[in-house]
């Protein structure tokens, strides 16, 4: 049981160390979905009860959904994958940007993403089992979210423009797609902080 606990860890700390060295916005997608899988092996450490661990598995499943799909709207509309390339651009449609953006916010520190929600449980369990190093899983979650923002914050200085014509229909559709996957991520956030507030959260 152990063994997952340290994969867990290990998985975090690697995507991290790799994300600090990269400024591609591919791997950056890439290695926030591996932060998450080591998280899912953290909770499976906790050997968590059924109602948790199917809001985790659906809160994992969104978040990947969310960063990969603004991650290629973003792809296709720059036609670059370097922050740097991005940067030097002289247009790009800033909703590409803005996209992945809040996608990165939901991933990690929305008060109503199922993250967030995920970050509470975990607290609440390192209080109610007396292991307060389980609040460093917060914590790293929110370095690692310090660190990819400052990578892409730098894209929102290039100025704005409409979708190319070549690429606007499939944008449009993948943007819309987009907006989908926010509200039902919030929906299952917001179903999470209901339980959190009228139950006392998911029992671990």
């Amino acid at each position: 049981a152990n063994g997952l606990l340290f994969m867990g860890i290990l998985t975090i700390l690697y995507a991290t160390w790799i994300l600090h060295r990269r400024d591609d916005i591919r791997r950056i997608a890439a290695k926030v979905a591996l932060f998450h899988t080591g998280m899912l092996a953290v909770f499976l450490w906790l050997d968590v009860n059924d109602q948790v661990f199917y809001f985790l598995l659906s809160s994992t499943l969104i978040v990947k959904l969310l960063i990969f799909v603004s991650m290629g709207i973003l792809r296709m509309d720059s036609g670059k994958r370097m922050i740097a390339q991005i940067v030097d651009l002289p247009f790009i449609n800033q909703k590409s940007f803005y996209g992945y953006f809040i996608a990165l916010i939901i991933a990690f520190v929305f008060p109503l993403s199922p993250v967030f929600i995920l970050d509470m449980e975990i607290i609440k369990t390192s209080l109610f089992q007396i292991k307060l190093w389980l609040f460093s899983f917060p914590l790293m979650g929110l370095i690692f979210f310090y660190i990819a923002l400052n990578k892409i914050l730098p894209i929102i200085r290039v100025k704005n423009r409409e979708f190319e014509l070549v690429h606007k229909r499939v944008l449009r559709i993948r943007l819309g797609f987009l907006i989908l996957s926010i509200v039902v991520s919030l929906v299952i956030g917001g179903l999470g902080m209901y339980s959190l507030i009228t139950n006392g959260g998911y029992h671990v």
